[in-house]
């Protein structure tokens, strides 16, 4: 398995950055609902949304998180990924409410463009005052 965001047609590409919360992340949402243990590893996380026939979202989000439970095994993610060539992840997948999803995170930023053009790329605002 790959993590890469897709929609059916990929209008719009981006990218996301997210800072963790400091009292309440993934992790601990995770713990709160027995689904982990304190010493497993949150490595990934894929939520998407399904289509909207609506003005808003107002359905939770699929949510596939991915974790790593070699802590057990080995000192590190990438010791794990140098002794064995991959890392063997276990998938939780579940549904969280938008606002929910959103306040796990202490900031979180999402960038879109069409079909990605924009990312990466410097370009010029007209309308900005310097």
């Amino acid at each position: 398995m790959r993590l890469k965001s897709k929609t059916q047609y990929g209008d719009m590409k981006g990218s996301t950055t997210a800072d963790r919360h400091d009292t309440r992340d993934i992790h601990q949402f995770l713990i709160e609902k027995g689904l982990i243990d304190e010493g497993d590893i949150v490595v990934g996380i894929d939520a998407y949304s399904g289509e909207v026939h609506k003005k808003r979202q107002d359905e939770p989000l699929d949510v596939t998180i991915l974790v790593s439970k070699a802590s057990r095994v080995f000192a590190t993610i990438p010791d794990e990924l140098a002794e064995t060539g991959t890392l063997k992840v276990e998938k939780i997948d579940t549904q969280i409410p938008l606002n929910e999803f959103f306040g796990l995170f202490k900031r979180f930023s999402l960038t879109l463009s069409s079909k990605g053009n924009l990312e990466g790329v410097e370009f010029t605002i007209l309308n900005e005052q310097d």
